[in-house]
C-alpha cells in the first residue's frame, strides 16, 4: 500500500516532472487483497471486492468486484443474482 510517491532527487525534478502525489489508501470491510499487489496513493477499494494477486491498482475499487491485471481492471461483479448462494 503506497501512500505517497516521489523521485526524491531535488525538487525541480519533483516539480517539473514528477510531481509529489498522496492520499489515503482506504481498504473497504471483508476486502480481499491479494499478495503482491499495489495500491496506489489516494485509492479506495470497496467492501467485499477482491484484488487479484499481482494486480496494480491505479483506480478506484467498487463494491462487490473483483479486479486484476496491471493496471486492474474490472472482471467480475459479485452483485448479481447468480453470484448468490441460497
Amino acid at each position: 500500500l503506497l501512500t505517497h510517491g516521489d523521485p526524491g532527487t531535488g525538487k525541480y525534478l519533483e516539480r517539473t516532472y514528477f510531481p509529489r502525489v498522496t492520499g489515503p489508501v482506504r481498504i473497504g470491510r471483508s476486502a480481499w487483497i491479494g499478495a503482491a499487489s499495489t495500491i496506489l496513493p489516494g485509492i479506495t477499494v470497496g467492501e467485499c471486492s477482491v484484488v487479484a494477486a499481482g494486480s496494480v491498482v491505479v483506480h478506484d475499487v467498487a463494491p462487490y468486484s473483483v479486479v486484476a491485471g496491471v493496471p486492474a481492471r474490472l472482471v467480475r461483479s459479485l452483485r448479481g443474482e447468480e453470484n448468490r448462494q441460497a
